[in-house]
């Protein structure tokens, strides 16, 4: 405890708060004054602001003692009430228009960029418009500081950029642009904006839970449109590496498009066989010999089985090798065991066998499988028809560029209305100047006073006119009519001569 003689002191001052911290003291024998600053904590638990102060400083004493608190309304001078802080609520539901970031209007080249409509792992998906054909388009944006993190993404971008370039082909994936900004060290490839993916159309809802699988000849039209674009890419010696449902996007007219060329590989076209040495596709759609370890696999048998595991899946909704985990898993592939289940028809069965044969040299070819019966033989359409979920579905249909050609018209309407008004404002501030010589057909507001005093300026302009040989009133219709071609006219037209209205 202090001691009776101390007596609490503290000071205003322009840069500190009125209220202390702690109030230091001053011994009432030896006269010594000791000010202390207050702390900003104290300003805050109680919910104080600091007022502003300007010229001498105030210090205050107390000569009696403590009263229980009674002196101390002594020490409110000049306070100001608490002002609570500056805390908003918000609730979860507002929490996203809360944060939502204004929408601009984005060209990258002729393309207005929309919003994301899917993400990678060294890649995001937009949807864009271009304005030459007001065609929909997905771009790819490619940040190349992910790249550098992605084992061989520099790399897998530029193989993918240099193969598109090339291909031609409905089902394949169309490269129509291709921009690098290399201040934002970005890759915009502008492709066919797609529904949805097979992928996406097998995976099970959360609500259902049930296996999702394609009808037999929904299936069989997909299958056909898969080896029509292998078969192309194999023409070019170009090798996918990585068939999967994922990988194969459907158009809004079930067109397929494949795509994610990432990991393919183009032989050389003087080369003897398809042989190739590395393979980077997905583990449970790779073949038995990778599985096994072998140094050189075929490339078109690569493909061939990946074929065949995406046919399996389209018609049984499942894998037909599965396992814990990527050893489990090779170990299964390589022994190349798998069960197809009863209800899958006989033609199919053996198609899928040809396909997922072990021994790749007894593997089908693209030959081979487009002469099979069961590719041959269109299967009988039934009321049966898996449709594209509701989630991609309204993705699609939903214009995400709405917004910002919102943005982008209001803007230009906004400008044309600010140069409209400063050119009505800039019609009205202009002088009327009325001639001499036109008093007798218009009646002038103006005093006998005003007109003399512009008689000079008038002649002149009225000579400068005669030049001419029109004239510079300021109406508001088409055509002026001067001294000179009154009569003519009203001789010619037979009416009354045409009065312009002042403006």
């Amino acid at each position: 405890m202090a001691d009776k003689n101390l007596i609490p002191s503290f000071s205003l001052t322009g840069n500190t708060s009125q209220y202390p911290s702690e109030c230091n003291y001053v011994d009432k024998d030896d006269s010594y004054l000791v000010i202390q600053q207050p702390s900003i904590l104290y300003n805050y638990k109680n919910g104080h602001q600091p007022s502003q102060y300007t010229g001498a400083q105030f210090n205050i004493l107390f000569d009696e003692p403590e009263d229980d608190g009674e002196q101390t309304s002594a020490c409110l001078f000049e306070l100001t009430p608490p002002t609570p802080l500056p805390i908003q609520r918000v609730s979860s539901e507002d929490e996203l228009n809360f944060y939502a970031k204004h929408k601009r209007a984005k060209f990258i080249g002729p393309y207005l960029f929309g919003d994301a409509i899917g993400q990678g792992s060294y890649a995001k998906v937009k949807e864009c418009l271009d304005r030459r054909t007001l065609c929909r388009r997905a771009v790819k944006i490619m940040q190349r500081r992910r790249l550098r993190k992605t084992p061989h993404g520099e790399k897998m971008a530029a193989t993918e950029i240099r193969l598109l370039k090339k291909l031609d082909h409905q089902n394949i994936i169309k490269l129509y642009d291709f921009i690098r900004n290399d201040e934002k060290q970005k890759l915009y490839l502008f492709i066919d904006l797609c529904v949805v993916s097979l992928q996406e159309m097998l995976d099970s809802d959360d609500q259902q839970r049930e296996i999702k699988t394609f009808p037999i000849w929904q299936a069989h039209g997909y299958f056909v449109q898969l080896i029509d674009g292998l078969e192309y890419l194999h023409s070019k010696f170009i090798i996918h590496n990585d068939i999967k449902p994922g990988n194969l996007l459907i158009t809004v007219e079930h067109q397929l498009k494949i795509t994610d060329f990432g990991t393919a590989e183009q032989l050389d076209m003087f080369s003897t066989d398809d042989t190739i040495t590395r393979s980077q596709g997905t583990p449970a759609f790779q073949c038995p010999e990778i599985a096994n370890g072998e140094d050189t696999y075929n490339g078109f048998s690569i493909d061939i089985w990946s074929c065949g595991v995406t046919l399996y899946n389209l018609v049984t909704g499942r894998l037909p090798f599965e396992a814990d985990n990527i050893y489990l898993l090779f170990q299964t592939i390589g022994k190349g065991v798998y069960t197809i289940p009863d209800d899958i028809e006989s033609h199919l069965a053996s198609f899928i066998h040809g396909l997922l044969h072990i021994n790749k040299n007894l593997r089908l070819t693209l030959e081979q499988i487009k002469q099979h019966e069961w590719f041959r033989r269109r299967p009988p359409r039934t009321f049966e028809f898996l449709p594209f979920p509701p989630s991609a579905l309204n993705r699609f249909q939903t214009f995400t560029m709405h917004d910002y050609l919102t943005e982008l018209h209001r803007s230009t309407v906004l400008s044309e209305e600010e140069n409209h008004n400063d050119n009505h404002q800039e019609e009205q501030q202009q002088q009327i100047k009325i001639p001499i010589d036109s008093t007798s057909f218009f009646h002038s507001p103006y005093d006998n006073q005003h007109v003399e005093s512009q008689q000079q300026q008038q002649q002149q302009q009225q000579h400068q006119q005669e030049h001419n040989g029109r004239s510079r009133l300021n109406c508001s219709c088409s055509r002026t009519l001067s001294g000179e071609n009154i009569y003519p006219t009203k001789t010619r037209n037979r009416h009354q001569p045409r009065i312009c209205v002042l403006s």
